[in-house]
This record gives C-alpha cells, sequence and structure tokens, in this order.
C-alpha cells in the first residue's frame, strides 16, 4: 500500500518534476516514525494542497487524489492572464476573476487591460476587489471600448470610495461608481454619445463624463 509513483496532470507554465519533488518531500518520513507517509491512506493530502496552492500562486485549483494503490494523482489548474494590475510601471498578472498571481512584464504595447487601486498588501496570491465586482466591471470596460474603436484605453482606476475612472490615451475620462449596475453605465454612455455635443465631436474633445 505504498505509494511508487505520482502523476501530475494540469502543468503549463509549471515544471511537472518541480511539483512532483515537492510532493515527494511531504511523502517522505513517518508519523511518530511508526506510520509512513507513503501509505496510500495516510499520505498528508491537506498538506500537500495547502503547500501547493500557496507556494505556486499560478495555481488556481490543485486536487490530489489516489488513481490506485500504489499510485498518487495531482490535478493542476493553473490560472491565466485576463489584465495587469499596476503601481506606476510595476505591475501583476490577474486571472479572470481579478486574483493577482504573478510578476508581469513591461509590455510595449496595450495587450492586457491595466487596472489600478487599493490591496491590502501585494503578497501573491491577492484578490483585487470580489471575483463578482471584477468580472463585472471588465466585461463592462470590454464593452465601453468597444463602443468606441477609435480611442485607445489607458488604465481603469479604482479608488479607496470605489468609484472608476476609465482613462484613455486622448486625456477623456469616463467616470462612473463600481456600485452602478454595468447595464445602465453602458446604456447612458451610448446615449451621450449620440447626443449634442458628443455628436459633434470626437471624445478628445472633452475632459470627462460622469
Amino acid at each position: 500500500l505504498q505509494i511508487k509513483s505520482i502523476e501530475i496532470s494540469g502543468a503549463e507554465t509549471l515544471s511537472s518534476s518541480a511539483v512532483e519533488a515537492m510532493v515527494q518531500e511531504q511523502l517522505a518520513g513517518s508519523y511518530a516514525f511508526v506510520f509512513p507517509k507513503r501509505n496510500i491512506f495516510l499520505y498528508p493530502k491537506k498538506r500537500i494542497t495547502e503547500l501547493l496552492l500557496s507556494s505556486k500562486p499560478v495555481l488556481a485549483t490543485a486536487e490530489v487524489h489516489a488513481v490506485d494503490f500504489h499510485t498518487l494523482g495531482v490535478v493542476l489548474v493553473e490560472r491565466h492572464p485576463r489584465a495587469l494590475w499596476c503601481q506606476g510601471s510595476y505591475c501583476h498578472f490577474m486571472d479572470e476573476n481579478g486574483v493577482l498571481y504573478a510578476d508581469a512584464p513591461q509590455f510595449s504595447a496595450p495587450i492586457y487591460t491595466r487596472y489600478e487601486g487599493v490591496l491590502e498588501s501585494i503578497v501573491l496570491p491577492q484578490q483585487f476587489l470580489t471575483p463578482t465586482s471584477f468580472q463585472a466591471l471588465s466585461a463592462l470596460v470590454d464593452a465601453i471600448v468597444r463602443k468606441v474603436p477609435e480611442e485607445s484605453l489607458e488604465r481603469v482606476s479604482v479608488d479607496s470610495n470605489n468609484d472608476v475612472d476609465m482613462q484613455f490615451e486622448s486625456g477623456f475620462v469616463l467616470k462612473f461608481a463600481l456600485a452602478e449596475k454595468e447595464g445602465d453605465v453602458y446604456e447612458r454612455f451610448t446615449l451621450a454619445l449620440g447626443a449634442e455635443p458628443f455628436a459633434a465631436h470626437e471624445l478628445k474633445d472633452f475632459l470627462y463624463l460622469d
């Protein structure tokens, strides 16, 4: 009933061999010098899972299970970049739920939307807003950007009062409250674009729309 092999699946940016080495380390030794940790019924499942998630912020989930009496399976799900959280020129990748999980390089082109806002700390992984709030905000931001393809979005800032500024490279700023329904914000923005004086001018001719 001893674990003899470990099967790693789902590793993309992580090294499967490095993950296996971490698991093997947790299987070494015994409980109270009597019961081996490598026993398929006694292995430290919770400890292995917690260690993987805490030491590898890129992991969204890690599932450890017995494949058979001699094989341990580790199923990994890695996070994927959806946006950036930035402070000056220093940025982190964020996934679709607003979780900061890795340092991001400097990009010469706006590949990802840049967000700015208050965090309790920058120890990774770290949550920006709540998953629901971030998903709603990012969907609204994407919809607004598609509405004005001639404009380039520079950044999205969320202050301590949960007021949002969408800053465009032309200098125009769209302001709204995070608590507002995204459909209402989008509808009001669309109506404003078709009304005077916006219909006769470009957005860069205005400082902001609140």
